[in-house]
């Protein structure tokens, strides 16, 4: 979540093409620290129960590192609660679990709803639980179904980010989807590496060096798609700015999720 030392130029890029977001703290990060060490520890032969335990200790000592901002608070909550209910094996469904962290939240912080961050967090998260299946099968109606599935997450959140952006920024981003298919799966390299060498360079600076030239493969190229759709033509298309624009969004993405739903029901 440190971005002090991102150029201004690549900072602009990322805005443009929709890939802020991965240079914050959010819950796919969470989701890659804990998926890392239940993957890892079964692989290992670790029993379940301690398994959850590392995980949880694991994600505690995250929130630490990253600092526990209100975006971060809210996936560690979610991702506490997931493990929760997978230690007594009665599994928490999504909304349900981003409900309870939500609200939890801003009864310690209310004036956490007022964090740009926080805010995109929460609505990022209810899109793709919503949203991303619904979409899916729509667009496997025209394209195969795994293609289908890829293209409806970034899809699903922009539409649900889109009106809170809005706020700041009143413009469209043209190739949001197209850049977050290429460049979210280069993600999950750059922040294990990159969490690895925070953990290493105050004990082995020279391992430390090694891991973070290999996050720097991943973070490259998230860099260069970024640079490469923030410089094709009208990579922003104008919007409506003020509550005219931040209610046309809501409009536009409520249309999308009727219609959505709507192609589902029997």
């Amino acid at each position: 979540g440190d971005d002090r030392a991102v150029p201004q130029s690549l900072g602009d890029a990322m805005r443009s093409s929709s890939l802020t977001h991965l240079t914050a703290v959010s819950g796919a990060n969470c989701a890659i620290v804990v998926g890392a060490v239940m993957v890892g520890g079964a692989l290992m032969g670790v029993r379940r129960r301690w398994r959850i335990i590392g995980a949880l200790g694991v994600l505690a000592a995250f929130v630490v590192l990253v600092t526990p901002q209100p975006s971060v608070v809210r996936a560690a909550v979610m991702a506490a609660f997931a493990l929760g209910g997978l230690a007594v094996a009665r599994p928490m469904r999504g909304l349900p679990l981003l409900s309870i962290a939500v609200v939890g939240i801003l009864v310690a912080d209310p004036w956490a709803s007022r964090e740009l961050g926080f805010v995109l967090s929460a609505f990022a998260t209810t899109g793709l639980l919503v949203l991303s299946s619904p979409l899916a099968r729509v667009l496997a109606f025209v394209m195969p179904h795994r293609l289908a599935m890829a293209i409806s997450i970034p899809l699903a959140a922009q539409l649900a980010c889109q009106p809170a952006i809005a706020v700041i920024d009143a413009s469209l981003p043209t190739y949001g989807v197209v850049a977050n298919l290429l460049a979210v799966p280069a993600a999950p390299l750059a922040t294990v590496a990159g969490l690895l060498a925070c953990l290493a360079a105050p004990v082995l600076p020279v391992l430390a060096g090694g891991l973070a030239w290999l996050a720097w493969l991943p973070s490259s190229w998230i860099g260069g798609v970024a640079m490469t759709f923030s410089g094709m033509p009208a990579a922003r298309l104008p919007w409506p700015d003020g509550l005219a624009g931040v209610g046309l969004y809501a409009l536009v993405a409520l249309a999308v999720a009727c219609i959505a739903l709507g192609l589902l029901t029997p």
